[in-house]
C-alpha cells in the first residue's frame, strides 16, 4: 500500500518471523550496527525451528572440517548439480559460497556452537554424502539464557498440550533459536515483539519503507530505513491458501505451531508487486495421526509395513521423509496409508514420531484380518502383501521396492527380533498386530516469493522490490522439487537470511543521497593518535575502575572544535545533498574523547524532511586537523581516505562504514572533511590502554579470543582485495616499483618532518633504521591494499564481531607482513605499559603466535620475515610518539626529556627488538 501518515516506530530493519532463518538474519544486521526488530506473530519465538531436530545442511564449513568426515563445498556442488541441474539463476552458487561464512560468522559468537552428526544425504548420486554433511547445535543450559528462555517455543509435544520447557537445558532447534535470541539480545540493537501480526507492507515510491502490523494495543506502522525481511515460514496453516494453490495434506496435519504459518507475508508481498513460484510444493513428511487427528511427523521406520487402501505396499518405507511423503501424495489411495506392525514392537512404534505416539492411537487385533476389518482394508489383499513382505525378510532383499540397499535405510535400522539378514525388513508374522494411521503431513510449504542470490523480492518482472528480502519458507526454495538432505530448510534459511541481512547493511538498498537513513559507521571512544573514523551514540563513556594505574592514563589536548559553529555550518550543507525542504535539524553534537590529534570527529544526529516527509539519520562528520593543533602528521589526505573506506566498503566483506559524501574545501568548516554513518557497538579504548579496565578486559579469554581472531579475520579480508592497484591508482603510483622500499622511505620522511623544529635526532629510531637496512627480506612478496593503523582498538565490535572498521588515513599498499605486524606490535606496546606498572594487563591476547596461526589459516598465505616488520613497526609507532611528546610539549602538559632516546615511550622495547632480546612469549 501508498505510505501514508506518521510512524509509531522506526528500525533500521525489520525482520517478520523468529525461526532460524529470521533470527540469523537479524542477528547479522543488529552485528552490522543496524537497527532491527523482530515481529513474531505468535506469543512464542522459532516457529517450526523451534520443533525441529535443527540439522543444518551449511556443506564445506570448519564444522565438518573440525570432525575431519572430508566434506567440502566442491562435493555438495556436485550433489546439487547431480539433483537440481544447471544453476540458472545463481542461487545453488550463492549458498555454497556462503554456507561457509555464515558457519563461521555464527561460530564468532561465543553464544553459538554446533557439532557435526551423521545423518546421510537423501539421494545416492555424486557427491553425495553417505553419513551425512549437516550439523546441529549443542544443548544450550536454561540458565544462559535467564528470562529468555520462557520466550522460545517448547518442544511439539508440550507445545500442543500447553507446557513450557522440561529440564535444565534446550535441546535441538530450541537450542538453535535459543543460542541465536542470545547472540542477538548481546549486540544492544535489536528488539524482539512477539504477538504482532504483519498486515501490509508500505510502498513508497516503488519502495518498500515498513509494515503494517496488529498488536495488542492496536494497528501500528513500523518504519524499515534499510529494509523489511520476510521469513515468517510458508502458509501451511492456510487451509483455503493450500486449496487454492493445490497443496497436498492439510493444515491440520502440517507440523506448523498453532496460529502460525498462514502465509500473511507472502499475501502482503503479492499485493505490493511480488512474484512467487513452487506455491503448490510442500517439505512432506508421513505424519501418524494422533487421537485428535493431528500429523506427528514421522521418520526412521524400522520395522513394520506400509499399505494403501487397497492394503498394498507402494514404496519403500524407509525412504527419506520427504521421497516417501511424495510417494503418499502421488496417488489418492496412499491418504491416508497405514503402517502395520506386530508383537515385537508391541512396547513402542517401530519409527520416530515427533510428537510420539501414544499406543492409545493405535489399532490392534489378534489377526491380520481381524485387522484388516478394522481398518476398512480388503482382507485377502493385506494377508498376501504381509506374506510377501515375509518372504523378503527371510531373503534379505525387497523385490519391490529394494528396502535396506541404501545407507539411508540402514541408518536407522535396529537388530529386532527375529529380523533376517537385512535389518531394514522385519518380518510381520507374530499377533497381536498394530496399526498406525498415516496420513500427509509436512514440515511446511516451500513454494513463495521469487527471490534473488541477496534474497531480494521480485516482481513479476523479475525486478528486485527495492527494499523488501525474503528468506526461508517465506521465499520459495532453492532446491525446487527436491529436499536434497537433512537440514536444507533451515540451512538455505539462514543462508539466504544472512544474504539479505549483509546486503541491507552493505548497501543503501537503492536510496540515493537525499534518502540516508540508518546509523551504521565508525566509532571510538578514548583513543588516540588519529583512530577515530566515527562514534558511538551519545552516552557518558564508563569512568575507569579505581584499578588502573594514574601513569597509564594521559591528559591530551586536542583541537577545540566550536560544535555550535559546526552545526551552523554542517545544517545548511547537508540540507542541499539530502535534498531537503528546509533547515536540516542536528542534535546531539557530541566529540569523542581524545579526538582531534590527527582528525577531528563529530557525531550527531540529523532531522530534515523531504516532500513533507520526516526523516532522519546518525551520522559522523571527520574533519581534517587544522595546522593550529600541532597535528601528529605532515599531512591529511582526506579525499584518499574517502576512496579508501568506499572500495573496501565495495569490494570486500569487510565492515567499512558507509561514506556518503566528500567536501574537499575549507569553505565550509574551515578544513576539509567526510561524512559517514555512524554505528553503535564497542571499541577497546587506549586511554587508559583496554590492558587495565574495561569490557575487554572483563571478557572471558574465549570471547578476547573471538576479538582477537575476528580482527585478523578483518586483516585477512582487506589484504584480499583483488585488484587493489587498479582500484586505488593513487596508492599504486605512491607505493611505485618497490612498494616496501617506497613505504620505508616515507617513514623516514615523516621523521625528518617530526624533527623539522626543535633538530633533535632520536638514536634509537636512526638505530632503528639502521637495522631495517642490514635485514631486508629478500623477497617482500606482491603488495597489498595495507589497512594501515592495523589493531583492535580501530574496529567497532558488536559483541565479539567487527561491525566497523575504522582509520584509513595510513593505508596504502605494502607486504601483508606490515599490517600484521603492527596489529602484535601495538597490543605488545600496551601490554608492556602493563607489565611495567605491575598490573597484569592481556597477555594471552594478540600473542604472535596466535595471530600468525589464525591468519595463515585464513588466508592460505605463509608468514615470512615477521621479525622485520615488528621492528618496523615499532619504528613506525616510535615516530608516532616522538611526535607526540614534541606535541604534550607545546601544550604544557610534558617537558623535554632528559635524553633523546625518551621521546619514544618504549625506546627500551624498541632497543630489544634491534638487539634481538626482545621476548616475545
Amino acid at each position: 500500500m501508498a505510505g501514508t501518515g506518521v510512524w509509531d516506530d522506526e528500525y533500521d530493519v525489520v525482520v517478520a518471523g523468529s525461526g532460524a532463518g529470521a533470527m540469523t538474519g537479524a542477528l547479522i544486521a543488529a552485528s552490522h550496527g543496524l537497527r532491527t526488530v523482530v515481529l513474531e506473530k505468535t506469543s512464542l519465538l522459532g516457529g517450526t525451528s523451534a520443533y525441529a531436530g535443527a540439522a543444518v545442511w551449511l556443506p564445506g564449513t570448519r564444522v565438518q572440517e573440525r570432525a575431519g568426515i572430508g566434506d567440502s563445498t566442491e562435493s555438495a556442488r556436485a550433489y546439487l548439480r547431480a539433483l537440481l541441474g544447471e544453476d540458472a539463476h545463481g542461487r545453488q552458487e550463492a549458498f555454497l559460497a556462503t554456507a561457509p561464512e555464515v558457519a563461521e560468522f555464527l561460530e564468532r559468537d561465543p553464544a553459538i556452537e554446533f557439532e557435526w552428526r551423521p545423518f546421510p544425504d537423501y539421494y545416492a548420486v555424486p557427491g553425495r554424502m553417505d553419513a551425512g554433511r549437516s550439523f546441529v547445535p549443542l544443548d544450550l543450559p536454561a540458565e544462559r539464557l535467564g528470562g529468555l528462555a520462557s520466550l522460545v517455543r517448547p518442544p511439539v509435544d508440550r507445545d500442543r498440550t500447553g507446557r513450557g520447557h522440561a529440564g535444565a537445558a534446550l535441546a535441538q532447534g530450541r537450542a538453535l533459536i535459543g543460542r541465536l535470541l542470545l547472540a542477538l539480545t548481546n549486540t544492544g540493537n535489536a528488539t524482539v515483539r512477539t504477538g504482532v501480526r504483519l498486515r501490509r507492507l508500505v510502498v513508497e515510491d516503488g519502495r518498500v519503507t515498513g509494515v503494517e502490523v496488529d498488536t495488542a494495543d492496536g494497528p501500528a506502522r513500523i518504519r524499515a530505513a534499510r529494509g523489511v525481511l520476510l521469513a515468517a515460514g510458508g502458509f501451511e496453516g492456510n487451509g483455503a491458501m493450500r486449496a487454492e494453490h493445490g497443496v497436498p495434506g492439510a493444515a491440520e496435519w502440517s507440523m506448523a505451531p498453532a496460529g502460525a504459518n498462514t502465509g500473511d507475508p507472502i499475501v502482503a508481498a503479492v499485493a505490493a508487486g511480488a512474484a512467487t513460484e513452487l506455491m503448490d510444493q510442500a517439505w512432506w513428511c508421513p505424519g501418524v495421526a494422533d487421537e485428535n487427528g493431528r500429523g506427528c511427523f514421522t521418520l526412521g521406520f524400522r520395522g513394520g509395513l506400509v499399505v494403501d487402501s487397497a492394503g498394498r505396499r507402494f514404496a519403500n518405507e524407509s525412504l527419506p521423509y520427504d521421497r516417501m511423503g511424495r510417494e503418499m501424495a502421488a496417488a489418492p489411495e496412499r491418504v491416508p496409508a497405514y503402517l502395520v506392525f506386530d508383537s515385537r514392537h508391541a512396547d513402542a512404534l517401530p519409527a520416530i514420531s515427533i510428537p510420539s505416539l501414544p499406543r492409545s492411537a493405535w489399532v490392534e487385533a489378534g489377526s491380520l484380518d481381524e485387522l484388516a476389518e478394522k481398518l476398512g482394508l480388503p482382507a485377502a489383499a493385506l494377508a498376501a502383501t504381509v506374506e510377501r513382505f515375509n518372504g523378503f525378510a527371510r531373503d534379505g532383499v525387497d523385490a519391490d521396492f529394494h528396502r535396506g540397499e541404501d545407507p539411508y535405510d540402514l541408518f536407522f535400522a535396529g537388530r529386532s527380533e527375529g529380523a533376517g539378514p537385512n535389518p531394514c525388513l522385519v518380518p510381520v508374522d507374530r499377533p497381536p498386530y498394530y496399526a498406525a494411521r498415516l496420513v500427509l503431513s509436512d514440515l511446511g510449504t516451500k513454494g513463495g516469493l521469487r527471490t534473488d542470490t541477496e534474497g531480494r523480492v521480485l516482481d513479476g518482472a523479475g525486478r528486485p522490490i527495492a527494499g523488501l528480502y525474503a528468506a526461508g519458507n517465506t521465499s520459495a526454495s532453492f532446491s525446487g522439487r527436491v529436499y536434497p538432505g537433512p537440514g536444507v530448510p533451515i540451512g538455505s534459511a539462514m543462508v539466504f537470511a544472512y544474504r539479505a541481512a549483509r546486503d541491507m547493511a552493505e548497501n543503501m538498498a537503492g536510496n540515493t543521497a537525499g534518502d540516508v537513513t540508518g546509523d551504521m559507521a565508525g566509532s571510538t571512544a578514548g583513543n588516540t593518535a588519529g583512530d577515530l573514523a566515527g562514534g558511538m551514540r551519545p552516552s557518558a563513556p564508563p569512568e575507569p575502575s579505581g584499578d588502573v594505574p594514574e601513569a597509564a592514563r594521559r591528559v591530551i589536548t586536542v583541537d577545540p572544535t566550536d560544535l555550535d559553529a559546526v552545526r551552523a555550518a554542517l545544517a545548511g550543507w547537508l540540507a542541499e545533498r539530502l535534498g531537503a525542504d528546509g533547515p536540516v535539524r542536528l542534535s546531539g553534537l557530541t566529540r569523542p574523547a581524545h579526538s582531534g590529534m590527527s582528525s577531528v570527529s563529530v557525531l550527531f544526529d540529523a532531522e530534515w524532511t523531504v516532500a513533507g516527509e520526516e526523516r532522519r539519520t546518525s551520522l559522523v562528520a571527520r574533519l581534517a586537523p587544522r595546522p593550529s593543533t600541532f597535528p601528529v602528521f605532515p599531512g591529511y589526505d582526506i579525499r584518499r581516505q574517502f576512496e579508501v573506506m568506499r572500495t573496501v566498503a565495495r569490494h570486500t566483506e569487510v565492515p567499512v562504514p558507509e561514506v556518503h559524501w566528500l567536501e574537499e574545501s575549507g569553505d565550509v568548516l574551515g578544513v576539509p572533511f567526510l561524512v559517514m554513518s555512524r554505528a553503535d557497538g564497542r571499541v577497546p579504548v587506549d586511554n587508559p590502554p583496554y590492558v587495565f579496565d574495561g569490557w575487554l578486559r572483563d571478557a572471558t579469554a574465549q570471547e578476547r579470543r573471538e576479538v582477537q581472531d575476528s580482527g585478523v579475520a578483518v586483516l585477512a579480508g582487506v589484504h584480499g582485495l583483488a585488484g587493489a592497484a587498479g582500484l586505488l591508482p593513487d596508492l599504486a603510483a605512491e607505493a611505485g616499483e618497490d612498494a616496501l622500499r617506497g613505504h620505508v622511505e616515507r617513514e623516514r620522511a615523516y621523521y625528518e618532518w617530526t624533527r623539522r623544529d626543535d633538530g633533535v635526532r632520536i638514536p634509537v629510531i636512526e638505530d632503528a633504521f639502521a637495522w631495517l637496512e642490514e635485514n631486508w627480506p629478500a623477497d617482500p612478496g606482491p603488495p597489498v591494499l595495507l589497512w594501515g593503523d592495523a589493531r583492535v582498538g580501530n574496529i567497532v565490535y558488536g559483541g565479539t564481531r567487527p561491525v566497523a572498521v575504522l582509520d584509513w588515513e595510513m593505508a596504502a599498499l605494502g607486504p601483508r607482513e606490515t599490517d600484521l605486524g603492527w596489529f602484535v606490535f601495538l597490543h605488545r606496546f600496551f601490554q608492556d605499559i602493563a607489565e611495567v606498572l605491575e598490573a597484569p594487563g592481556l597477555p594471552g591476547f594478540c600473542r604472535r603466535s596466535d595471530v600468525v596461526e589464525e591468519y595463515e589459516r585464513r588466508t592460505g598465505h605463509r608468514v615470512r620475515d615477521l621479525d622485520f616488520y615488528l621492528t618496523y613497526a615499532a619504528l613506525r609507532h616510535a615516530i608516532v610518539m616522538s611526535q607526540i611528546r614534541r606535541r604534550a610539549i607545546r601544550f604544557g602538559e610534558e617537558t623535554v626529556p632528559p635524553t633523546p632516546d625518551e621521546y619514544v615511550m618504549h625506546h627500551a622495547a624498541l632497543r630489544d627488538l634491534v638487539a634481538g632480546t626482545y621476548a616475545w612469549e
